[in-house]
């Protein structure tokens, strides 16, 4: 007996069981909140219980496949697509100088596929074909000159405008591929901001309610890391891009279908720009989640400032930017700053662009190689060109992994922290 030896430590539960507890338990709330808006179908309370009810009802699904929604917000030009196609492992959002983003993007991470693919809805198609052929008509009605006039700023859409008027067909319910999924994106971001500018009482975003989403491997994880048993994969991201609200313009408004994501996201992720944290965007972004937060609570908000490559000396050191942006977004607790982050966006994305490309061909000349020149300018700094004719593969991949690990760190810690 003496040499009888009692673990004291608390068996941990299994995932699995934590999971069935859960969905029983939401089951039976659920039909709780039923018994409750049935019994008090003719008291103005019945609706609050019913909503409660479609709450739950959709938090069932979430557990079931334990999936994590995180929203991703941010003010115009702050890298928020590149952060994504960073954490993807290659190029899936459109992007340009201008804004771009007008309806929220949902990004599906499945293992078992080998290539993305991009789904819309039946009510995005109906949305759309209506859209397209409003403004048919509304460009023909205002003629040539004056659609010119009034595209004004956002030259890029007269091509749009073109191919409306000649043979723009309807979009697809499913597309694969990276480059047509990119193009189909744009098309509809685009078409949205047409609309608001030539036919903003047809505004199709605000007929939504669904959003595109997007499957897709989650190629990192598959071909850069190893995994280990101790990092076995326990649920499902999902990551929503969002419109910002100085993406909008004057005649875009944020619509329901963004509150509805934001709403429905586990995680908030706001994105700066290291380089404008003192534009008003901040606010402007607060402003827009600051109802979700009094929902979700401040603890499921999490703040990423980007393009910290572009620090100089004299600029706020990492410290200050922590303390800075907590007390801009009012995050009043000390432990507050802990949760924001620094990144370099295009380092990581160009670093993982470039390992994933020696992954999927082997033995591969530099020269030969599509991602090393990204890679060097952001590596081998102002004279890259000719430290690039002098450097080998080996060299190179010592550079993308050192940027990464450098660039994204603390994104990846955020990341693992956010499934405990």
């Amino acid at each position: 007996m003496e040499n009888l030896q009692i673990n004291s430590e608390p068996r941990k539960p299994k995932v699995q069981d934590l999971q069935a507890d859960v969905i029983d338990l939401l089951k039976q709330i659920s039909a709780l909140m039923d018994r409750a808006s049935t019994a008090l179908s003719l008291d103005r309370s019945a609706q609050k219980y019913e909503e409660f009810k479609r709450e739950v009802d959709e938090a069932i699904p979430n557990v079931e496949n334990l999936k994590l929604t995180m929203s991703i917000v941010a003010p115009m030009k702050a890298g928020k697509s590149t952060i994504i196609n960073a954490i993807v492992g290659k190029e899936l959002l459109p992007s340009r100088n201008a804004a771009m983003t007008t309806i929220p993007t949902e990004i599906v991470f499945k293992a078992e596929l080998d290539r993305p693919v991009l789904r819309l809805s039946e009510e995005i198609l109906t949305v759309f074909q209506e859209t397209v052929i409003s403004l048919k008509e509304k460009i023909q009605q205002l003629g040539p000159e004056q659609t010119q006039e009034k595209l004004g700023q956002y030259p890029h859409l007269q091509d749009l405008v073109k191919e409306i008027k000649e043979t723009l067909g309807f979009p697809h319910p499913e597309t694969s591929g990276r480059e047509e999924i990119m193009k189909t994106l744009a098309e509809l971001n685009d078409i949205v901001r047409l609309c608001s500018i030539l036919n903003p009482s047809q505004d199709p975003a605000g007929k939504l309610f669904t959003v595109p989403s997007i499957e897709t491997p989650f190629l990192r994880a598959q071909k850069i890391e190893q995994p280990d048993s101790s990092s076995d994969k326990l649920g499902n991201l999902v990551i929503v891009d969002t419109p910002g609200p100085n993406e909008a313009g004057e005649n875009l408004r944020l619509t329901a279908v963004v509150a509805e994501q934001l709403r429905r996201s586990s995680i908030i992720l706001i994105v700066l720009d290291f380089t404008q944290l003192n534009n008003k965007a901040a606010e402007d972004i607060k402003k827009q989640v600051q109802p979700v937060i009094n929902l979700l609570g401040k603890e499921n908000l999490y703040v990423l400032v980007n393009k910290i490559d572009q620090r100089r000396p004299g600029d706020m050191t990492p410290e200050q930017v922590q303390q800075f942006v907590a007390a801009d977004l009012d995050l009043s607790e000390e432990s507050d700053s802990d949760r924001v982050f620094e990144v370099s966006a295009i380092q990581a994305f160009s670093a993982t662009k470039f390992l994933l490309e020696l992954q999927q061909r082997p033995g591969v000349e530099i020269a030969e190689m599509e991602t090393a020149e990204a890679l060097a300018r952001e590596a081998l700094g102002n004279r890259w060109e000719a430290k690039l004719q002098r450097t080998n593969v080996e060299d190179l991949k010592e550079e993308a992994q050192y940027l990464w690990e450098d660039s994204v760190a603390t994104l990846k810690s955020y990341l693992e922290s956010s499934k405990k």
